[in-house]
């Protein structure tokens, strides 16, 4: 993908971003529900983030099927650039969900939609599935603080210290992410 061609003129309005599905490899068929419900989950924690405003998920999930994705699968980066730049963001967030035997590992990129590239790239890792919403809430701090610019970051820390998970069960979490699928697939 050359992105330099399409980016010559391209700007975002800054502090904006969309966060793109997870892509699932190795995963127990029962936590398929996770490729989207991470994406809510990251959606939703990053907006802690001082002048950071997240499009919402059902506005992705139309902008994407506008764009010939069904809803599953992996979305490809160039899709989700096309995307992205459609939505006039300035970043992206994308990520995987790698499971082996017990273990997992939890990556996720920032990426500068204007340029195409990864500005950042964040990895947690586990043994448990017990672990995972840890996990999910590291990784979600550690993007909201490189989402921050250097001199709000004092600031931004003191916020996301004071962010609570609403929730630490998995069943609560999914039933909440099938909703707001549900609502992005009708409207």
């Amino acid at each position: 993908y050359d992105a330099s061609a399409s980016t010559t003129a391209y700007r975002g309005d800054p502090g904006t971003l969309v966060v793109l599905p997870i892509q699932m490899i190795g995963a127990p068929s029962d936590t398929a529900w996770l490729r989207d419900g991470l994406a809510e989950i990251i959606a939703s924690e990053v907006t802690h983030a001082p002048d950071i405003r997240v499009v919402p998920r059902p506005r992705v999930a139309s902008a994407l099927r506008a764009h010939g994705h069904d809803g599953t699968g992996v979305v490809p980066l160039q899709q989700g650039l096309q995307v992205a730049r459609e939505l006039r963001v300035d970043r992206l967030i994308t990520g995987s969900l790698r499971h082996v035997g017990g273990r997992f590992t939890l990556s996720a990129h920032i990426v500068d939609v204007a340029s195409g590239g990864v500005e950042r790239e964040v990895v947690v890792t586990g043994e448990r599935r017990a672990q995972l919403l840890d996990a999910v809430g590291d990784l979600c701090r550690r993007l909201t603080e490189s989402l921050t610019p250097t001199p709000s970051r004092e600031s931004a820390a003191a916020a996301i210290r004071g962010i609570a998970t609403p929730t630490r069960s998995e069943p609560a979490y999914r039933a909440y992410t099938d909703a707001l699928r549900y609502e992005a697939r009708s409207g």
